[in-house]
């Protein structure tokens, strides 16, 4: 039902399930996933690789979150797909900095074959230059492309 966009509190009422037991399944399911990534996602052979962010929040809309708060408000699901075969080769959940940045391109490299392939991104300032993480993580052993993308959040 989860993955048919169903609701935590819609689920709960169609199966007579407690929140908390939904959401356990829940979380028993995404760790499951994440070790089968862990263990089997490695040595990829990949020619296109896109990265992207999906956005949300955690516990509180972030113009109600203090400055620094490190467990609620906006938060970013980093996704890399190698795009023929739609493998997702790795993910990370946190904020949109540069040094989580660092971190899913660090993973990204340690996963794939040590191949040249190319790698797109957005236009976001953690990624791109000779500071940014795709540069400083993969020096010139790929190639990277993609427009850059206006983030109005960060004007």
């Amino acid at each position: 039902m989860l993955f048919e966009g169903i609701g935590i509190n819609a689920i709960s009422r169609l199966t007579g399930l407690g929140n908390h037991t939904v959401l356990r399944v829940l979380n028993a399911a995404g760790e499951h996933c994440e070790r089968f990534l862990r263990e089997h996602v490695r040595s990829v052979k990949a020619s296109c690789v896109q990265v992207d962010e999906l956005y949300s929040y955690v516990a509180r809309r972030p113009q109600f979150v203090e400055a620094g708060d490190l467990d609620r408000g906006e938060f970013y699901c980093y996704l890399s797909m190698d795009r023929p075969t739609k493998l997702i080769i790795n993910h990370l959940v946190g904020k949109r900095t540069t040094d989580e940045c660092f971190t899913f391109m660090e993973e990204l490299k340690a996963r794939t074959n040590g191949e040249r392939f190319q790698l797109s991104t957005d236009g976001y300032a953690g990624y791109i230059g000779h500071i940014g993480a795709v540069f400083q993580t993969f020096g010139n052993a790929i190639d990277r492309g993609g427009p850059p993308k206006l983030d109005h959040r960060l004007r």
